[in-house]
């Protein structure tokens, strides 16, 4: 009969000599560095690829939105609380003629670097600084159109020819109509339920408040770059120049220059 044979363990063998032996039996083969490297490499390529897939379907147009958006003159947000009164002030108020509505204000110059940045189509040049180019702001080209329907509103009730001609009257009702599509509002306008004894009539959103933007906002950006533009005191067969030495601020930015 065969007997077996053992041998004991050593008992004194420490946690340093265990992890010497690890480290000694863990050496890498060279095709296993070669197998990781590949994974790692092929990881890199696939979210590559993601990102440049996300970016194709991304319009570059977006990419100008948004830097347009955030180099505006006034925020794009609708940060200004404020409530729909449809208050009962006449067409003949003095709201209507507020110098918080002067279309001229809304003339302004802007200088290249601006217009490169926003992508603006060109525009005739200012006359007292060959670097920069006159526009109207939109916001107070729909104003000016809202007051000349105000205008034919009251030239009917006094039953007066129109004081404005066709032509214009209908483009205004194009930049109406266009800005209204452009924006597109969604914004839900409660409808209340009149009372037939009070004679109450559909008024829908009254009370409601909204978010909108700010025009002081951009009457401010229009006064910082205003055109001095105005033809007050302008008569037909003067200098076009002339229409603009009028500055909100009693500037004259002409007296140094010598026009042709």
């Amino acid at each position: 009969m065969i007997q077996a044979k053992y041998k004991a363990l050593k008992q004194e063998a420490t946690a340093v000599d265990d992890l010497e032996d690890v480290e000694k039996s863990s050496v890498v083969h060279p095709i296993v560095h070669k197998r990781f490297y590949l994974t790692w490499l092929m990881g890199f390529m696939l979210v590559v690829s993601l990102l440049s897939n996300v970016l194709h379907y991304v319009p570059p147009s977006s990419w100008a939105d948004k830097r347009q958006y955030n180099k505006t003159y006034t925020s794009y947000l609708n940060d200004i609380p404020t409530a729909l009164v449809h208050d009962n002030r006449s067409v003949d108020d003095e709201m209507w003629t507020s110098d918080r509505f002067n279309m001229d204000y809304g003339i302004v110059a802007l200088d290249d670097e601006y217009v490169r940045d926003r992508g603006l189509l060109p525009a005739q040049r200012y006359p007292w600084d060959p670097s920069k180019s006159v526009y109207l702001l939109q916001g107070y080209h729909a104003m000016h159109c809202v007051l000349i329907f105000r205008a034919l509103i009251m030239d009917v009730r006094d039953k007066k020819s129109s004081s404005w001609p066709h032509d214009h009257m209908v483009h205004c009702l194009h930049t109406l109509r266009e800005e209204i599509e452009c924006y597109a509002d969604r914004f839900p306008l409660y409808v209340n339920i009149p009372d037939p004894e009070k004679e109450d009539k559909v008024t829908p959103g009254v009370g409601e408040i909204r978010m909108c933007r700010s025009w002081n906002g951009l009457r401010d950006f229009a006064l910082e770059h205003t055109a001095c533009w105005s033809k007050d005191g302008w008569h037909k067969g003067d200098p076009i120049a002339d229409t603009y030495k009028r500055c909100p601020d009693g500037s004259k930015p002409w007296e140094d220059l010598e026009v042709e």
